[in-house]
C-alpha cells in the first residue's frame, strides 16, 4: 500500500466513531466530550477532520461557515483578534475546561430522533469548584447519533450565552 493510502486509511481510522458509540447518544457524547469538549475556539486543520463524525450536517456546515468569515475577517484585520479563535465551544465556561462532567439523559431516555441531553460539569482546578450545567441536543443522522448544538445554560458573565448554532450563525460583527 502506498504511504499516501496508508496516511489516508490510518485517518480514516482515526476519525471513526468508536463501537457503540454511534447508537447509543450517551455513547457518543462521553467519547465526544473526552475528545473534543475543551476544544478552544474554532477547529483547524486535522482537528476539522476529527471532529466532523461526531457532529451533524447542519453544525459542521455552521462550522465551516464560520471558519470562512474568520478567515474573511483576519484578510481584512490582520492586527485584530478574529472571531471564534479561542475559548471553549462546547461549554459555557468562558475560559476554564472542565475538569469532569456527568451526562443525565432524560427520564425517558431518547426514543426519538432529537434528544436533549444535560450535561453537569465541574472545573475542581478553581478554588472553589466551579460547577454548572449545559444541555447538548443530539439527533440521529447517517445512522447513528451526532451533536447538533449546545445550550448554554450557566449564565456566567465572560462565559457562552445562548446556543453554539446561534453564535456560529451571528454576525461576528455585531
Amino acid at each position: 500500500m502506498s504511504a499516501k493510502r496508508t496516511a489516508l486509511f490510518a485517518l480514516m481510522l482515526a476519525t471513526a466513531l468508536p463501537v457503540g458509540a454511534a447508537g447509543n447518544p450517551a455513547a457518543l457524547l462521553r467519547t465526544f466530550l473526552d475528545t473534543h469538549g475543551n476544544q478552544s475556539g474554532l477547529p483547524t486543520g486535522d482537528k476539522v477532520a476529527a471532529i466532523q463524525p461526531f457532529l451533524s450536517e447542519a453544525l459542521n456546515e455552521a462550522m465551516a461557515r464560520a471558519r470562512k468569515e474568520q478567515e474573511a475577517f483576519i484578510a481584512r484585520h490582520p492586527d485584530e483578534k478574529p472571531p471564534w479563535i479561542e475559548g471553549p465551544l462546547f461549554h459555557s465556561s468562558g475560559a476554564e475546561p472542565f475538569t469532569a462532567y456527568a451526562i443525565v439523559l432524560p427520564a425517558g431516555g431518547c426514543p426519538d430522533t432529537r434528544c436533549v441531553i444535560r450535561v453537569d460539569m465541574v472545573d475542581t482546578v478553581a478554588s472553589p469548584d466551579v460547577l454548572w450545567h449545559d444541555e447538548f441536543v443530539v439527533v440521529q443522522e447517517d445512522g447513528g447519533w451526532r451533536v447538533d448544538d449546545v445550550n448554554y445554560r450557566a449564565g456566567f458573565e465572560f462565559g457562552n450565552h445562548g446556543s453554539l448554532r446561534t453564535n456560529l450563525e451571528a454576525d461576528p460583527a455585531e
